[in-house]
């Protein structure tokens, strides 16, 4: 008798237990906007004045907040937004973003990347690429913490033809 009600109380102790378990909640995970602020007025009647808070990696792949500030012509911003088919507030992050990308890969040691927490860019109409003298501080070839800045460009029309 002994030996069946041990496996019989096995049976019912694991039968009991997986009804009891609470379904644990599924944590959900929401997609950080890379964006926190974004903001577009008129400087002239040529230009839009862009600016936002944009969350770019530095290199140790950390997010952190760098605010752009951008000049751009209206023509131009509209035509890139319509190719790109993006909201403005996306393009807006992508431009910031790569030209963040070649500002890093610029350095020796692309691991200390670390942006300045301020940046502008412009729309250059001649060459038709977005520039910036990216700030910011890494290590040089020597192991040395430098602050620098790059030109760096990135062209829109490569990307969206």
């Amino acid at each position: 008798m002994k030996i069946l009600l041990i496996p019989f109380l096995l049976l019912t102790l694991n039968v009991f237990g997986q009804k009891t378990k609470a379904k644990q909640p599924v944590a959900k995970t929401t997609k950080e906007s890379a964006v926190t602020k974004f903001e577009k007025r008129l400087v002239d009647d040529s230009s839009y004045g862009l600016s936002g808070s944009v969350k770019v990696a530095n290199g140790k792949e950390e997010k952190v907040a760098v605010n752009f500030r951008a000049t751009v012509p209206i023509d131009v911003w509209k035509q890139l937004v319509v190719k790109s088919k993006m909201i403005e507030k996306e393009f807006f992050v992508l431009v910031a973003a790569l030209l963040t990308l070649n500002a890093q890969y610029t350095l020796k040691n692309t691991l200390s990347f670390e942006p300045f927490p301020n940046q502008f860019f412009f729309y250059n109409k001649d060459e038709k690429v977005f520039i910036s003298s990216y700030k910011m501080s890494g290590r040089n070839g020597y192991g040395n913490l430098v602050e620098t800045s790059e030109l760096v460009r990135y062209d829109p029309e490569s990307d969206f033809k």
